[in-house]
Parts: structure tokens; sequence; C-alpha cells
């Protein structure tokens, strides 16, 4: 049986429309690229030494993005690795981030959120108060104008 996905409620806009000019001007479609909005390689975890022989045997994009590698690094699963993900159905997606750190996308694009003095909006352990989130800084020096056009295209994916 087939269950239809829910009809996105953002429609493009006027400030969607400069959005999209911004992430293409940001570079954001290098790793987002459309029309999947992911280029669906893997990026290694900071401190992850990539074994030669997993250039042949995965699609690696070699750059780190700088997410807390102890997901992917301290875990059973323990890959080394994150996966570049799609951005679409971003609207009714979240939190953000691999540990699920940041509750909205505005967030994302807080600088606020790489001091240890951050109140994370999205999950935090439960013997956690404050803690910086760090990774994916792309945006943070954006103007305000700018990060709102910038999340508006994104929640029309």
């Amino acid at each position: 049986m087939y269950i239809p996905l829910p009809q996105n409620p953002n429609k493009p806009s006027a400030l969607s429309e400069k959005g999209k000019i911004i992430f293409v001007q940001q570079g954001c479609v290098t790793c987002h690229t459309p029309p999947l909005f992911t280029n669906n390689k893997l990026t290694p975890a900071d401190g992850f030494a990539i074994p030669d022989e997993h250039y042949s045997k995965y699609d690696i994009f070699d750059i780190s993005v700088g997410t807390d590698p102890g997901y992917t690094m301290n875990t059973r699963r323990g890959t080394g690795y994150y996966k570049t993900p799609s951005l679409l159905g971003l609207w009714y997606r979240g939190p953000f981030m691999h540990d699920a750190t940041l509750a909205n996308l505005e967030d994302l694009f807080d600088p606020a959120r790489l001091k240890d003095d951050y109140v994370p909006t999205g999950f935090k352990p439960h013997d956690v108060k404050t803690k910086a989130v760090p990774g994916h800084e792309f945006g943070m020096d954006l103007s305000k104008a700018e990060k709102e056009a910038l999340i508006a295209y994104l929640l029309t994916l």
C-alpha cells in the first residue's frame, strides 16, 4: 500500500527565490546537490583516518564539516563517516544535526551554538545544561535577512 507524502505548505515566494540564489552562492550545492539535495557521499568525522582501501570501496567526499565525531567514532556502529543528508522535506523534519541538538533551522545558522554556554534547543542529555554544538558552520556569516531567505528556500524543498 502506498502512503502519499504530505503536501509541503511552504510554497515558493520572492523570499525563497532570494534564498535559492544564496544557496548557490554559498556553495551549498556542493554537498546538497539538486535534484536530490545530497551528493550521497560519505564524509569523514574529525579525527578519522580514512583507510586507503576505502577510496575504492566507498563514495567518499574527503571533507569533514566538523560535526561531533562521537556518534560515528564511539558507538557500536562506529564507521567514522557521516552520510551527507538530503535537504528534501526539511519542512517536516527535525530536530537537526546528527545528535538532534538543534530544534529548528534558525538554530543551525546561529553562531552562539558554537560556544560552551549554549543551551541546545533540541535533545540534550539529562545531565547537560549547556554545550557547544559544533559542525556545519556554513551560513553563519550571513545577514539576518539572508538567513531568513535561505531558510525560506530550504523549507520549500
